[in-house]
């Protein structure tokens, strides 16, 4: 499992975590770059340049996921529902 960390230039933090079934493997993509991109056009086509992004799309859909920003829940919905958004 890959782990992605890129430094934003107000060094803030935003990780997206995927459980992966039974495994307990959690992905975590880690960047203000990742939280930007979600909001932005054709995000979809930058995320899925990341291995990480890719692995964290097969794990299963009832699976919780969970989007903090600076430690604060922002978002915590299934994948179906979060994949929506981006």
């Amino acid at each position: 499992m890959r782990i992605l960390q890129v430094k934003h230039r107000r060094k803030e933090t935003v990780e997206i975590m995927g459980q992966h079934g039974s495994s307990g493997k959690v992905l975590t993509l880690s960047s203000m770059h990742v939280l930007d991109t979600l909001f932005k056009e054709r995000p979809k086509a930058r995320l899925q340049q990341h291995q990480a992004y890719n692995e964290w799309t097969k794990a299963p859909v009832h699976q919780s996921t969970v989007l903090t920003l600076n430690g604060q829940r922002i978002i915590r919905q299934s994948k179906q529902i979060f994949a929506a958004i981006i």
